[in-house]
């Protein structure tokens, strides 16, 4: 039997009341993180925000023009509108840009995991958010440099989830018009595609579908039209080391190879998708199983691609009701795998631990077995399964 923690009364009424300020408190935190790091400027963020005013002054033929811009308009813009403030003082866009990144990453990952939670029909759970806001302040995941000159690393995997719910709840036009937002910072977020199979019928999956695709055009085509539309003939040079370099055997990597990716991972979600599509935790079952397909065959293995698998997985943390003492240390274990391998050498490991992750959430995330007590109206030690469960923070 699992022991529980206990506190006195005294000791109980301190933490519930550190617990209930967990939203400022760790908004205060990413403050001043972001304040420590103002000076380290994000990844490509100078050439991303100088394409991006092209999109707000309209000129749409010359944002594209250049092949190696592989960012999405969306994210173009929204890295383009901190610019401004550098005029009222210099670097005070750099500044901005790190503020909002940091709180909204850290406030959105608490946030959003309660909602999943509720929205399984779980218990809220205020000590598992503080201890995954920790956990994200701790690893770095709220100010990542690199990460912050590339949201979509961040809202491309949110909007999964997004589209992942909507189309369970029978919510077409919010699951497709989340995918297409999403292919507005980055191309790749059509790998989410297969979060559509979870919607309860072929015809609500291809309402979805019909509006992603509608949208996705809507935000795409005028720059295609006004051209000249360079994107596509991009070629990256494969990394050794990748698990691509020892497939292909080959140094570069063509936009059809791309197609293939992409093909590959839907393929591979998809197969998540129809195996879970019955059980609330596929909202982030599929996403997680996407990303981790993506980077399996990806060219690059650049270090801010390790903040989707991360995120996603601190919110599968977050609504994995079956977590307990020895459980709750190997999930932590391998999610901090995933960030003490983050340094060029040893990708392979964070993908094995990104995939292990994958395989121990899914199996703790499995529905209880009913016994024949069970069926027959009796006790049984099944039926207090759910009882014995241990929140992460009671495990740390």
């Amino acid at each position: 039997m699992v022991r529980t923690l206990s506190l006195s009364p005294r000791h109980t009424g301190w933490v519930d009341r550190f617990v209930g300020l967990r939203y400022p408190l760790v908004a205060a935190a990413s403050v001043v993180i972001a304040l420590l790091n103002r000076r380290v400027l994000p990844t490509d963020y100078v050439a991303f925000s100088g394409v991006g005013r092209l999109v707000w002054d309209g000129s749409w033929g010359s944002v594209f023009a250049d092949k190696t811009i592989q960012a999405g308009p969306l994210q173009l813009a929204l890295i383009s509108a901190f610019r401004p403030l550098a005029l009222i003082r210099p670097h005070l866009d750099v500044v901005a840009l790190h503020l909002v990144g940091s709180v909204a990453v850290a406030l959105g990952l608490m946030w959003g995991g309660a909602q999943l939670r509720r929205a399984a029909g779980s218990a809220a759970a205020p000590r598992v958010e503080l201890a995954v806001g920790v956990l994200a302040l701790w690893w770095g995941l709220v100010d990542d440099p690199s990460a912050l000159g590339h949201p979509a690393q961040v809202v491309v995997p949110a909007l999964w989830v997004i589209a992942a719910v909507g189309a369970r709840q029978n919510r077409p036009i919010i699951a497709g018009a989340a995918l297409a937002v999403g292919s507005g910072f980055e191309t790749w977020a059509l790998l989410g595609a297969a979060v559509l199979l979870l919607s309860p019928s072929v015809r609500s999956a291809i309402r979805a579908a019909a509006v992603a695709t509608g949208t996705t055009a809507v935000i795409w085509l005028p720059f295609v039209l006004a051209g000249p539309f360079n994107m596509l003939r991009m070629e990256w040079e494969v990394e050794r080391g990748t698990l691509i370099a020892q497939i292909l055997g080959s140094t570069s990597f063509t936009s059809t190879m791309r197609l293939m990716q992409l093909a590959v991972a839907v393929a591979a979600s998809a197969g998540v998708a129809l195996l879970t599509r019955s059980r609330s935790e596929s909202v982030w079952l599929v996403p997680t199983a996407a990303v981790v397909a993506r980077l399996a065959f990806d060219p690059l293995q650049f270090s801010y691609y390790w903040v989707a698998p991360l995120l996603l997985t601190m919110l599968a943390v977050m609504c994995t009701t079956g977590l307990r003492r020895p459980s709750t240390v190997g999930v932590l274990a391998l999610m901090y795998c995933q960030v003490i391998a983050n340094d060029g050498a040893a990708k392979p490991a964070m993908l094995a631990a990104s995939a292990g992750l994958l395989v121990v959430l899914m199996r703790l995330s499995r529905p209880p077995r009913t016994t024949v007590a069970d069926r027959a109206g009796g006790g049984g030690p099944r039926q207090t399964r759910t009882a014995d469960i241990l929140v992460v923070s009671e495990a740390l």
